[in-house]
């Protein structure tokens, strides 16, 4: 299952691929990542590249109830 991400780069220097669109992102730079897009990154710089990756839900989604945990839900 897809989410939506945000990357955001502390160090180094990135080429980041959105569905059709490209970038360069350095150190404090972000991108916000729809779900469902394709996207791919890398290291464009000598040094190491650092960054965080935020994986974002969405608390409005329905929730996926296992089998097994149904007896738990309340209507």
């Amino acid at each position: 299952k897809m989410r939506e991400k945000m990357i955001y780069v502390l160090e180094g220097d990135m080429h980041i691929e959105v569905e059709h669109m490209k970038g360069e992102l350095r150190a404090n730079d972000y991108q916000h990542v729809p779900a469902q897009h394709r996207h791919r990154f890398s290291n464009t710089g000598a040094a190491a590249l650092r960054y965080f990756e935020f994986i974002c839900f969405d608390p409005t989604a329905p929730a996926i109830i296992p089998p097994e945990d149904t007896h738990l839900v309340k209507e």
